[in-house]
């Protein structure tokens, strides 16, 4: 996380850094002070700084969860809820916990093109964190079509090889050049 800062310090102010936190990082003893202490350390304003956690942390002593990611909300920083559907989290910790962003796992985005109820559950997941006014990510876009299917669909974000491959921070800084 701390380098993640370090580099996003070095990129425009309109663009943000997504990090993954695994379970035993999130639930280390003071972690919401750490991540305030590399929000201090690296300069990086923490609108910038988005964490994602996944279901299964949410489901683990949930109110100590829920105070950690408030505190760590309090501080301006995002949280995300990766891999949306796979785990096995109650619907209702999704006004429990202040997310702002789900993540529709990749083997929802992969399969909805020719299953329609993997097609039923990306609409149901996006109608649903529209209706709680969340942000849905799409994780695993590999086809034009799945693009312009999300689209369609209204999610707001979309992640996966079609749109790029993992970049080097100096290959990612030229690929945005070119695409502004």
């Amino acid at each position: 996380m701390r380098e993640a800062c370090r580099v996003a310090a070095a990129l425009p102010d309109y663009m943000f850094m997504t990090v993954n936190v695994s379970c035993v990082q999130f639930r280390s003893r003071g972690f919401p002070q750490t991540v305030q202490d590399i929000l201090v350390e690296t300069g990086i304003e923490p609108s910038r700084l988005h964490l994602e956690i996944t279901e299964r942390v949410l489901m683990q002593d949930v109110e100590e969860v829920r105070q950690s990611i408030e505190r760590i909300v309090d501080l301006g920083v995002s949280m995300a809820i990766d891999d949306f559907g796979t785990g096995y989290s109650s619907l209702s910790y999704l006004n429990r916990f202040p997310c702002s962003t789900l993540k529709i796992d990749h083997s929802f985005v992969m399969s909805m093109m020719e299953d329609q109820a993997s097609q039923g559950l990306v609409d149901a997941i996006i109608n649903m964190g529209h209706s709680l006014h969340i942000h849905i990510i799409a994780e695993g876009v590999e086809t034009e079509q799945q693009l312009e299917l999300l689209k369609y669909k209204g999610c707001d974000f979309l992640q996966g090889y079609y749109l790029s491959r993992p970049l080097p921070i100096d290959e990612f800084k030229a690929f945005m050049h070119q695409s502004v």
